[in-house]
């Protein structure tokens, strides 16, 4: 007897995906994890280092630097309807701590 796996369509993948234990996409109808690469990591290293010379070469009397912790929402002047927490950001990038 020959058994067929069923493929998931995307509702079904919406419906299972595991949210905040990893990244996962829906390869031929199953659910695969994505695993960072060096590159990804090489990317978010210069990005996080490029944001921190930002900020330091902004840091006047204009500059107000604030510190957000755990599930504070970030209140961004840019973005004033920006709603995220630094649990959500630490989560999605799979960092457990800073």
């Amino acid at each position: 007897m020959v058994q067929t796996k069923t493929q998931l369509t995307f509702a079904d993948f919406l419906q299972n995906y595991l949210d905040g234990a990893g990244i996962y996409e829906l390869v031929n109808g199953e659910i695969v994890k994505v695993e960072s690469t060096r590159a990804d990591k090489n990317v978010a290293r210069y990005l996080a280092r490029s944001f921190h010379r930002e900020s330091e070469r902004l840091r006047n009397d204009h500059y107000v630097v604030q510190s957000f912790r755990d599930n504070e929402r970030i209140i961004s002047p840019t973005f004033p309807e920006l709603e995220i927490t630094v649990e959500q950001i630490l989560l999605s990038s799979q960092v457990q701590t800073l």
